[in-house]
């Protein structure tokens, strides 16, 4: 859909410049139709307001059309491109080469190719921009103008230098020196650049470095000093493969300050990436690091990353690999994987070189790798925290247990010193009534209890509630149901808490029966097994007879 609008578009445009000169010229107000090309175009290239160029750049195209002129046709349809958004720029390159072609002027359709080259240039798709410039190559070759034909040769070594055709790209450098020596030292100072830029990609370091210098001198010569930061550049990356780390970081430092403020993103990332590589060798490790996060930065936000570039991400990963940082070194695996998309779509014929030298299925299988072991990092994480959520809530538990034992330790001692009486049972005469036994009975039953109590019969292991009744002489009802009205409790709670209650004194009182075990203690207090007098003293006291036994001992430390 998105290609069809811009094909109705682009018919539109053209079908324009075959229309009746005087319609057309009618469309252009009269205060504008007698103003020449070069007032337009003034007009275009001063005002600031939009829509007064827009007004200004449609008389020129109407002008161009009603006259059939068609460099000045190419001409409008380069300024619309140059001021138009990415989307409609294309449809205006595309307008301006048919046009160019329909006049069949070989030096026009150069011109317009040339043009179109560099829009492909500027969106770094290098492959298309040297089609382009090598069609526009072939149709100027021989013209009268050789600063077009060698600024052409220039621009398509530029290109293949980028595309990895280094050899190519020096051949053409070379005479393009020659041209430009003489009278043109902005050009020459840019092949100059490109030259030590080639020398260095072919290994050539010293002749890389002579470039470097001539252009250094020749700026100085001839007060042209805006390729000194170029040069610095340049000579930086020699140093660095020359393992000269001092002399090249000190150098791209240099060149980096003025860079940045040209906001050259590209040239940025290319000084930023040799100081990380220079820190690395240097074992300068986490200021390497710092710069590589700058180059990533860049291609990030610009979407600029060149070949050599790319071993910035391989070093990343090596770094994050040695501190075990699966997070981090899957980040590096994800950029690396679309810096490989964008590099394919830049660089199409060297993608085979890319796969080889960066064995990039290994890097699809580092991924998985990484990301599984995120995986099981993340179960191992979340059972982590389960166990420790339960250590948590189990060294609560046992904090708070601890504080409650001594807030019950504390109020045990307290009775047993007398701070605190024990509540006693009102007898109340209504109570025998309700039981339907004689107040004789009861009272009886009650004295008998309390010369039991006295007499420590309690302690007699085999004594049960049937026996109990018979040493009282009285039944067990009558016995079970005095006991629950006065002493609120079963006989055998009863029992069991007279026993506790005893092994309680004895311990307070008596430090040798501390020494005893639970099993000692529970035959001495009358339980037949160590599980019930342990139960008993936790259900009476409610502690532990251990915790009772430490606390004592605590206290007669302190």
């Amino acid at each position: 859909m998105k290609y069809i609008r811009k094909l109705v578009c682009s018919c539109c445009l053209l079908l324009g410049s075959f229309g009746w000169a005087n319609p057309i010229l009618n469309q252009v107000p009269d205060s504008l139709k007698d103003k020449s090309y070069q007032y337009l175009f003034s007009r275009v290239q001063q005002s600031e307001n939009t829509k007064i160029k827009e007004l200004y750049l449609r008389v020129f195209l109407l002008k161009a059309k009603a006259e059939h002129n068609w460099k000045q046709q190419v001409n409008a349809y380069k300024t619309y491109a140059h001021h138009e958004s990415d989307s409609l720029k294309w449809i205006y390159a595309d307008s301006m080469v048919y046009i160019a072609r329909v006049s069949k002027d070989s030096t026009l359709i150069g011109s317009a190719l040339i043009s179109k080259g560099a829009w492909f240039y500027q969106a770094k798709d290098y492959v298309h921009a040297l089609a382009l410039w090598t069609q526009a190559d072939h149709l100027i070759t021989g013209q009268s103008n050789p600063y077009q034909r060698y600024k052409l040769n220039y621009l398509i070594a530029l290109v293949k230098y980028y595309l990895d055709y280094t050899a190519e790209a020096l051949t053409l450098l070379q005479s393009c020196k020659d041209y430009f020596k003489e009278d043109h030292t902005r050009a020459y100072l840019n092949t100059l650049h490109l030259l030590g830029l080639c020398y260095n990609k072919m290994g050539d370091y010293g002749r890389s470095s002579a470039i470097n210098s001539l252009g250094l001198k020749v700026a100085a010569e001839a007060g042209e000093h805006e390729m000194d930061a170029y040069f610095l550049l340049s000579e930086g990356i020699n140093q660095y493969f020359l393992h000269n780390n001092g002399e090249a970081i000190a150098h791209l430092k240099n060149a980096l300050q003025v860079i940045k403020r040209s906001q050259n993103f590209s040239s940025v990332a290319v000084a930023d990436f040799y100081l990380g590589k220079s820190f690395w060798e240097m074992r300068q490790l986490p200021r390497a690091m710092v710069y590589f996060k700058k180059v990533d930065s860049i291609f990030k936000v610009k979407g600029f990353l060149r070949l050599d570039l790319l071993e910035n991400y391989k070093l990343q990963f090596q770094y994050y690999k040695s501190k075990g940082a699966l997070k981090n070194q899957l980040y590096v695996i994800e950029q690396l994987t679309k810096a490989e998309t964008v590099l394919h779509d830049n660089y199409k014929t060297v993608s085979k070189e890319l796969h080889r030298q960066y064995e990039y299925q290994q890097i699809l299988d580092q991924k998985r790798k990484v990301q599984s072991l995120l995986l099981l990092v993340h179960y191992k994480n979340i059972w982590v925290s389960v166990l420790v959520i339960l250590v948590l809530v189990a060294i609560t538990l046992v904090t708070y247990n601890r504080y409650q034992y001594g807030k019950k330790f504390d109020k045990l001692i307290n009775r047993l010193e007398g701070n605190i009486s024990e509540p006693t049972s009102r007898q109340d005469q209504s109570d025998h009534k309700k039981l339907g036994i004689s107040d004789e009975a009861v009272q009886t039953i009650l004295v008998q209890l309390e010369k039991f109590e006295k007499n420590k019969g309690f302690l007699d292991e085999d004594l049960k509630a049937y026996k109990l009744a018979s040493m009282l002489q009285t039944n067990a009802t009558y016995l079970s149901s005095v006991i629950n009205r006065y002493k609120k409790k079963s006989v055998v709670a009863y029992i069991n808490d007279l026993r506790i209650d005893y092994t309680v004194e004895v311990l307070h009182s008596n430090r040798m029966f501390r020494k005893y075990s639970n099993e000692a203690l529970a035959k001495e207090a009358g339980f037949s097994s160590t599980p019930r007098f342990v139960n008993a003293f936790k259900r009476r006291t409610g502690i532990s007879p251990t915790f009772f036994i430490r606390g004592l001992e605590e206290k007669q430390r302190k």
